[in-house]
């Protein structure tokens, strides 16, 4: 919140302004980014780290304020996700787009993946996990799916 009036971007911002700062809206900024709206891993490889220090690339926030767990979020990442391809299959639900909604945290507007009933879970069956929508699937509660008591 603004405690004085200020200017930003050569916009006046008055005192008891919200001011919010949007890592989605940045990370697709043309300004900042080729392509941005393309999946391209291969653009940070090899390449002077620029976007570090600009500001184009603040996942975890920055500053003083930035996530505590940063570090240990991206080894957890490459965990989970290296154990998730080593026992699965992963492939798309149907061949609807997937767009990205952006709200407090970005997720994707529809449901892409279906979990088939009597599946196993990391390798464990899930006949007593609950998702947090309590409608028996492990997907979060923000997704459709949940919000609609589907379960397979």
């Amino acid at each position: 919140m603004a405690m004085a009036e200020d200017e930003v971007c050569g916009r006046k911002v008055e005192p008891g302004t919200i001011v919010m700062i949007s890592p989605w809206l940045i990370h697709l900024h043309k300004l900042l980014w080729e392509r941005p709206e393309a999946f391209i891993p291969d653009r940070f490889e090899g390449k002077a780290q620029d976007y570090l220090t600009n500001g184009a690339y603040i996942p975890f926030g920055a500053g003083p304020r930035i996530c505590i767990g940063a570090t240990f979020s991206l080894a957890e990442v490459s965990l989970v996700l290296a154990m998730l391809l080593e026992r699965f299959e992963i492939n798309l639900d149907d061949d609807r787009p997937i767009t990205p909604v952006s709200i407090i945290t970005t997720m994707p507007d529809i449901e892409p993946f279906r979990r088939r009933a009597g599946s196993a879970l990391l390798g464990r069956e899930s006949r007593s996990r609950r998702g947090r929508s309590g409608a028996g699937c492990s997907c979060p509660a923000a997704w459709p799916a949940c919000r609609a008591g589907r379960t397979d």
